[in-house]
């Protein structure tokens, strides 16, 4: 589905056209509504669990911000729990990606320069040990 992504869509271009989509970005918007959904459905269970007194990660930390925002009558409008989903949703769907290409690259230079590949693993091996 990544080359496919990468191609674009044509109701990108022509966006009156997304309401006969393609196959090809019918299958997209399949894969964003899913992953929309394991996130939500994750976020929930941590707001059902939400305790400020044991922060054990990412979305934990952002469920404390929103409970300091709703303490804060000027920003309780301004970050609901939806935000604090979609900022959940976002960070999780352009970290992944974002990795995922750096470490293509990353694989891409070094098998395309070998020394580079030996460079790195003599530093590895000096600072971590073999």
């Amino acid at each position: 589905m990544g080359e496919e992504m990468a191609q674009g869509f044509v109701e990108d271009f022509i966006p009156p056209l997304r309401w006969w989509p393609t196959k090809k970005f019918s299958r997209f918007l399949s894969i964003v509504y899913e992953f929309n959904d394991f996130i939500g459905e994750q976020f929930q269970k941590h707001k059902e669990s939400f305790d400020p007194n044991n922060i054990e990660d990412l979305t934990d930390n952002i469920l404390l911000a929103h409970e300091q925002a709703r303490q804060e009558d000027s920003m309780a409008e301004k970050f609901t729990y939806d935000h604090a989903r979609h900022i959940v949703i976002d960070v999780f769907g352009a970290g992944v990606d974002t990795s995922r290409h750096t470490l293509d690259w990353l694989f891409l230079v070094l098998v395309a320069y070998p020394e580079v590949q030996k460079k790195m693993q003599e530093e590895i091996d000096r600072v971590v040990g073999t």
